[in-house]
């Protein structure tokens, strides 16, 4: 069902086989919108920009300083907080890895999606079919991936923020529960309507760094599934090559 809704909807062409990853990483603002209108393209930088610096330069450094600030005489809270802190650092090397990298990346895929590694169908050897396969394949585990890190930032927000909302509602006595992450803030969220300030900066950074980090595992994923299909292409063209090479000749 899958491959008939991608080849129902124009999705023919192998330059299409990193769609996914490619709109994972425009959301990221590590991937530019493929216009050109300068506009366009000045908007998204600054969209990138405004991003990383929020999500991996304030963040991380207040999540540090809450970690000496806060926790320097509490041993269990530190070293829960340090995981979170480095974990962060980590997704924030990978950012680094992309920008220094990302020009080889992005040959390596073009190279693979060059029309000459096409092959035409011979038999049961039908390389459309096993394109729209390996592509499946792609958009599910990125799919997967990406819904069960979506699935945690929901079960980690969601319960403050429904609380939060009940008692704005009902008027009852606010007791800020601690926050799902615990970096330091520059204000104080002891009033409901701070506190889903609070949860809201939180969340939208939590969900700019699952994009990021799912965005450039599963490009690195995918990038294999693709590879692991040019093999199985190769193999099967080399299998089929006495009858594509009768093929040939019988239609000229």
């Amino acid at each position: 069902m899958l491959q008939n809704m991608f080849k129902n909807n124009g999705f023919q062409s192998k330059n299409d086989f990193f769609f996914f990853n490619r709109w994972i990483l425009k959301i990221a603002g590590l991937w530019l919108p493929d216009s050109k209108n300068w506009y366009v393209q000045f908007v998204y930088k600054l969209y990138a920009f405004t991003e990383l610096i929020s999500v991996y330069c304030i963040f991380v450094i207040s999540e540090f300083i809450s970690l000496f600030y806060n926790h320097s005489h509490d041993l269990n809270g530190f070293m829960k907080n340090l995981s979170f802190g480095l974990t962060d650092l980590l997704a924030s090397g990978k950012v680094v890895f992309w920008y220094v990298n990302r020009d080889k990346l992005r040959g390596i895929i073009r190279r693979l999606e060059e029309d000459q590694l096409k092959y035409e169908r011979c038999e049961d050897f039908n390389p459309e079919d096993m394109f729209y396969r390996y592509k499946i394949f792609g958009v599910k585990t990125v799919g997967t991936y990406l819904g069960f890190s979506y699935l945690v930032i929901l079960l980690s927000f969601a319960p403050p923020i429904l609380s939060t909302l009940k008692v704005l509602i009902t008027n009852e006595k606010f007791e800020p529960d601690p926050l799902p992450y615990n970096p330091e803030f520059p204000f104080n969220y002891d009033t409901p309507k701070m506190y889903l300030v609070a949860l809201l900066f939180q969340g939208t950074t939590m969900f700019s760094r699952v994009q990021n980090i799912i965005g450039l595992d599963s490009l690195i994923i995918n990038l294999m599934n693709f590879m692991a299909y040019h093999f199985t292409l190769l193999q099967q063209a080399f299998l089929k090559i006495t009858q594509r090479k009768l093929q040939r000749q019988t239609s000229l």
